[in-house]
């Protein structure tokens, strides 16, 4: 009897093991699916908001006349991606703002305000440079666009803190 004891433990133990891997398991799965979810909308947020500044600069440049090649197509087409971008944007930061975390959707919401006023500020008066010629990228608009540099980088400090 001495020696079946100690091994009907074990059994037991082993049973109630596996019992209990087997519940856990399937809450592991949806955890680590969940975080990579988080990850792919914060680095979706990210890229969006690196390319919708990149296109609201190229906007600029053709909208005060430096014209890099191509025609009126060319424009059209810098037009329509850049809005595409903002309207990723746009999105990413209404699903931020529906799933939290809160302070993320917060930071969220500041990349989109800083999107819109660098979008807007392409409509800022060019100062002349000391040669009479038109500042290509005015100083404001250059404020414009570190600080959505800036609220990207808040955007992604915030991010890493959550995932």
């Amino acid at each position: 009897m001495n020696a079946i004891a100690p091994a009907i433990i074990a059994a037991v133990a082993a049973l109630l093991g596996a019992t209990l891997g087997a519940l856990v398991e399937p809450i592991k799965l949806s955890a680590a699916r969940r975080a990579r979810i988080r990850q792919e909308r914060l680095e979706r947020c990210a890229e969006t908001a690196h390319e919708a500044r990149g296109l609201a600069i190229a906007v600029n440049r053709r909208h005060r006349g430096e014209h890099i090649g191509g025609g009126q197509d060319d424009w059209t087409e810098i037009a329509e991606q850049h809005h595409v971008a903002r309207a990723k944007l746009r999105t990413i930061t209404a699903v931020l703002k529906m799933l939290g975390p809160d302070e993320l959707a917060e930071a969220a919401v500041k990349v989109h305000a800083a999107d819109e006023t660098l979008s807007v500020g392409r409509f800022e008066e060019s100062p002349a440079a000391p040669d009479g010629r038109p500042i290509s990228i005015p100083p404001q608009l250059l404020a414009f666009r570190d600080a959505l540099d800036a609220a990207v980088s808040d955007f992604a400090d915030i991010a890493r803190r959550h995932v």
